[in-house]
């Protein structure tokens, strides 16, 4: 079976991206691998079957422009609908109001900077065949965060997940927040018969399949929830082990499920006694970039997911250069780059293991190493760049060295100077 109806939590204008997004461009609009990055699950969403997806955006400029980019970019036969929600909006809240809107029993709500290739429909045939209240997707680490811990001291920056024996069943998740990763509680009922094990080297992906009755069921529960991933995922996952799931001392007249959904959700011999209502099955995938996925909230994920995503390189020469591009004398694009449509390269420009986006000039002598160059950029002659981000409409004039910094939109870097671990941009970092 495939699911008809997505929720995709497209966000704002994030600060974690600056300098990337101070000219006001949404993070869901943020060039990867030059590409827009909500193009990436859009497109997992239609190669799942999906037909109507909403894309919910946090205030009204990020929203107008992200309306605009879907409907002149955007040929896929996917009906999408774009909805605008403050900039403080919580998930929780986001997705409540579409109640009305998602018409099937299961619905999928994945954030707008997933990047992956794990087919969706395989997922949406684990969630119908378990009969799962919730399907969740997660991550496994390519490198264990206990090898990179001192003895004796607990792993930062991890996600406390507790699976059944078998592997497929979540029973247990900690909310991702500070405070609940200092102070880990684990009910007693999940422990029961020994069949669960706590993981640290798995990370949520931010993609979930829910039934829809018993999500806004979780949410009439528990109103002041704000956050999908670190309130309401964590406290469906406890009512595995409740025997009175989803009770609110807010609603004193409240009912258990109708005995259709009841019977649809139980699965008595995997669960907990009395915990029939709520069945949370995971889906663990391995691997990072194109085999597997990631997630952009920072600009080194952004900047690693850049690499990763590439199409079909040229076979000769292991890169990917537009044929419109026009190469100097001696220039040389390495294996492993991307070079788009209607660039410049100087006479001995050198060009390695980096991405350049579109009408961008580079001047004679030109070195780029490493480094991401976005549209309409350009470099003058004997200018090095190395293990940088250079924003749309950049200017580098003649002879600048550039290393490990974000240059934003529109950016002039003066003549025969030298920038080091610098983010330089017209607008203040944001607080």
């Amino acid at each position: 079976m495939q699911l008809s109806h997505a929720v995709l939590l497209a966000g704002g204008v994030s600060k974690q991206l600056h300098p990337l997004t101070s000219a006001g461009t949404p993070k869901a609009l943020v060039p990867v691998g030059n590409q827009a990055l909500i193009s990436f699950p859009l497109k997992t969403l239609e190669q799942g079957g999906v037909t109507h997806t909403f894309v919910v955006v946090e205030g009204e400029a990020a929203t107008s422009k992200v309306s605009h980019w879907i409907s002149k970019n955007y040929g896929g036969k996917m009906h999408v609908e774009v909805r605008s929600v403050t900039e403080d909006s919580s998930s929780a809240a986001a997705v409540a109001q579409l109640k009305d809107d998602l018409k099937a029993d299961s619905f999928i709500v994945l954030s707008g900077d997933l990047v992956s290739d794990v087919p969706l429909k395989a997922l949406a045939a684990s969630h119908y065949v378990t009969e799962a209240t919730v399907t969740v997707l997660l991550k496994e680490k390519r490198i264990s965060p206990a090898s990179e811990t001192k003895p004796g001291k607990a792993p930062k920056n991890v996600d406390y997940i507790g699976l059944d024996t078998q592997q497929k069943q979540l029973t247990f998740i900690a909310g991702s927040t500070p405070e609940a990763r200092r102070q880990v509680r684990v009910p007693l009922a999940a422990l029961q018969d020994g069949r669960l094990s706590l993981r640290t080297d798995l990370m949520d992906a931010h993609l979930y399949i829910f039934h829809k009755h018993t999500f806004f069921k979780a949410l009439e529960a528990r109103p002041a929830y704000e956050s999908i991933r670190q309130d309401l995922l964590p406290y469906m996952v406890r009512q595995q082990h409740s025997r009175h799931p989803f009770s609110s001392k807010q609603d004193s007249n409240h009912q258990p499920p109708s005995p259709s959904a009841s019977q649809r959700l139980q699965q008595s011999d995997s669960l907990t006694p009395g915990s029939q209502l709520v069945d949370v099955i995971s889906s663990v995938s391995k691997g990072t970039g194109v085999s597997g996925h990631r997630n952009m909230w920072d600009l080194t994920s952004f900047d690693l997911a850049s690499r990763l995503l590439t199409e079909k390189p040229n076979s000769r020469f292991e890169n990917f250069v537009h044929e419109s591009v026009q190469l100097g004398s001696k220039a040389t694009v390495s294996a492993g780059c991307i070079v788009a449509k209607g660039n410049v390269l100087g006479d001995r420009c050198s060009v390695k293991r980096s991405i350049i986006g579109t009408t961008c000039k580079l001047g004679n002598s030109v070195k780029i190493v490493s480094s991401i160059v976005m549209d309409d950029v350009i470099v003058e002659e004997g200018s090095h760049i190395q293990n940088s981000i250079i924003c749309s409409g950049s200017h580098v004039q003649a002879r600048c060295s550039v290393r490990d910094c974000k240059v934003g939109p529109g950016f002039k870097l003066s003549e025969g100077s030298e920038y080091r671990d610098e983010v330089l941009s017209k607008a203040k970092v944001p607080q």
